[in-house]
Formats: structure tokens, C-alpha cells, sequence
């Protein structure tokens, strides 16, 4: 009766062995599909850095300021479909260069007060017919 007990004991255990995995799910590492990326920003691997830490406080006045920058040329642009002289998007562009430079200024002296480095690198912004070249901040050393 013992061997029995132990034959059926053993026999229980090699099932359970060899069908334990048969439910689990997936086999193995799951790869995600294959695609484009469309926000380079989010795909970058970028450290964490703690809330208070100086490189946190650099990345968001960087941030801020690159915000700040593309809703002066949002606004250059919404202003520039509405006009039609010469004289009006000249206007248009010099308020726009002159509104980014000062935001981008303040954020490098800032920057550079936290012992970081920032530099500014030039883009094409089409403001009415006209391309015009405004520069977001860039974060060179944190």
C-alpha cells in the first residue's frame, strides 16, 4: 500500500511539474511592435534626477523657456495669417526676436547661476510666407 501511495504521490508531482508553465502567460520577453517615433523628447533616455536636485531645477527652466518660445511663435504665426503689408511682418518678426531673446537670456543667466550651460541652436519657423530663424534653448553641461 505504501509503494502505492508513493507511485500515485510521485506521479501527481511530475504532472504538476510538466503543466505548472503550460498556463503561464506569454513566452518570454515581450517585444513591443516596431514604429515611428513622432516626440524625440520622450523617447530620449534622459537620467531621473530628484525635484529638488540643481539639474532638475536647470531642466525645467530650460523647459519653461522652450515653452515660453514656441507660444511667442505660435502667436507670431496666428497674427502673421492675419496681415497682409510688408511693413506688418517685419513688425511681426522683430517683436518675436526680440520677445525670445529676452526670455532666452534671463533663462541662460539662470542656468548659469545653477552651474549649468545652455546655448541656443537655431530654427526655421515659417511666419507668414517667410522663413525666419528663432533659437530654443538647448541644455549643453548640467
Amino acid at each position: 500500500m505504501k509503494r502505492f501511495v508513493s507511485r500515485i504521490v510521485m506521479a501527481l508531482m511530475v504532472v504538476a511539474l510538466l503543466t505548472g508553465s503550460a498556463f503561464a502567460g506569454g513566452t518570454g520577453k515581450e517585444m513591443p511592435e516596431p514604429g515611428f517615433v513622432t516626440d524625440y523628447s520622450v523617447a530620449v533616455d534622459q537620467p531621473l534626477y530628484h525635484p529638488g536636485s540643481t539639474e532638475a531645477k536647470i531642466i525645467r527652466i530650460a523647459e519653461k523657456a522652450n515653452a515660453d518660445v514656441d507660444k511667442e511663435i505660435a502667436k507670431a504665426q496666428r497674427d502673421a495669417s492675419k496681415v497682409k503689408k510688408d511693413a506688418d511682418f517685419d513688425r511681426i518678426i522683430e517683436k518675436l526676436l526680440d520677445k525670445t531673446e529676452k526670455i532666452l537670456s534671463k533663462a541662460i543667466d539662470e542656468i548659469e547661476k545653477l552651474g549649468g550651460e545652455a546655448e541656443c541652436e537655431y530654427v526655421e519657423v515659417l511666419i507668414g510666407d517667410r522663413v525666419v530663424l528663432v533659437d530654443p534653448l538647448r541644455i549643453v553641461r548640467l
